[in-house]
C-alpha cells in the first residue's frame, strides 16, 4: 500500500494555491481511495499548472553559473546560488518568495530564461 497525503489551502511562501501532487493524477482513479473532496475547479487548476510547468521552452541549452539571474515562469526572478554539474543539479534563490529551489541542471532550460543582469 502507498499512502499519499496533502494539505489544502494557500502557500504563502510561493504566493500560490496549493495543488495536489501531480502523481495523484497519474494513478488510475479506480485505484485511489480518497478521503475528502477535490473540487473540480481545483483539479482543473492543478492540471493547468502541471501542464504549464511541463511545457518545453524552445531555447538553447543554458550554461549557468553561480550569480546568474534567471526568470522562472512560476517562481519569478531568481539567482543561481549553486551548480553541481557532476550531480546534474543547481539551486536558485527566488527574489519574490525568498525561497531556494533545486532543479535538474540538464532540464532547467525548460523552465527558465536568462535575465540580463548578473549579481
Amino acid at each position: 500500500m502507498l499512502f499519499l497525503t496533502e494539505s489544502e489551502g494557500y502557500n504563502f511562501q510561493s504566493n500560490s494555491s496549493k495543488y495536489p501532487s501531480r502523481f495523484i493524477f497519474e494513478i488510475k482513479k479506480s485505484l485511489i481511495v480518497r478521503e475528502g473532496v477535490l473540487s473540480p475547479e481545483l483539479e482543473s487548476d492543478a492540471l493547468k499548472f502541471i501542464s504549464t510547468t511541463d511545457e518545453v521552452i524552445d531555447t538553447e541549452i543554458l550554461e549557468l553559473e553561480v550569480g546568474v539571474n534567471v526568470k522562472h515562469r512560476v517562481f519569478g526572478i531568481g539567482s543561481v546560488i549553486e551548480v553541481d554539474r557532476e550531480k546534474d543539479t543547481l539551486s536558485i534563490k527566488f527574489t519574490d518568495t525568498d525561497i531556494e529551489r533545486h532543479f535538474i541542471y540538464s532540464l532547467i532550460a525548460k523552465f527558465v530564461e536568462l535575465e540580463n543582469d548578473k549579481n
